[in-house]
């Protein structure tokens, strides 16, 4: 009798894992608005050291400059508010993805970026210009 071909499946995959960026705002009243982004695959540890000393200050950057969102509070005031956001984390995950970029471009991104800070502030005027009319007195009293 001959012996028949048989393939095993494997219903038990190895997880996928992915790359989880955690970080806040936090503003001068130090109320924090903490934020995340996972992106598809992962980094080395040396990866990760070198995203953040690619920050200001070993951990903070602007989100805007990687494509990272830039979340504050609902009311905008540039005596509270200003344009560097807090990396707090980078580390393996099995979440869904939120970005559809790879940890790799990411990591590009940060270690190649000079933030702009210019540009940054101008997203933050521009928030301060669509915002009521309390917070457009916040905003242009403090330039």
């Amino acid at each position: 009798m001959a012996q028949q071909n048989q393939k095993t499946v494997n219903h038990h995959e190895a997880p996928v894992l992915h790359t989880k960026f955690e970080y806040l705002y936090r503003d001068a009243g130090n109320w924090k608005q903490y934020l995340e982004v996972v992106v598809r695959g992962t980094l080395t540890e040396n990866q990760v050291s070198d995203i953040f000393r690619a920050c200001r200050d070993e951990g903070y950057f602007i989100p805007g400059d990687v494509g990272f969102p830039e979340t504050r509070f609902e009311h905008v005031s540039l005596e509270e508010d200003h344009i560097w956001f807090e990396l707090t984390g980078i580390e393996p995950t099995m979440e869904e993805v939120s970005d559809g970029r790879t940890a790799e471009d990411v990591f590009r991104l940060f270690v190649s970026t000079r933030w702009n800070e210019a540009a940054a502030m101008e997203r933050l005027l521009e928030i301060c210009d669509d915002d009521d009319d309390e917070a457009s007195e916040d905003c242009s009293s403090a330039y």
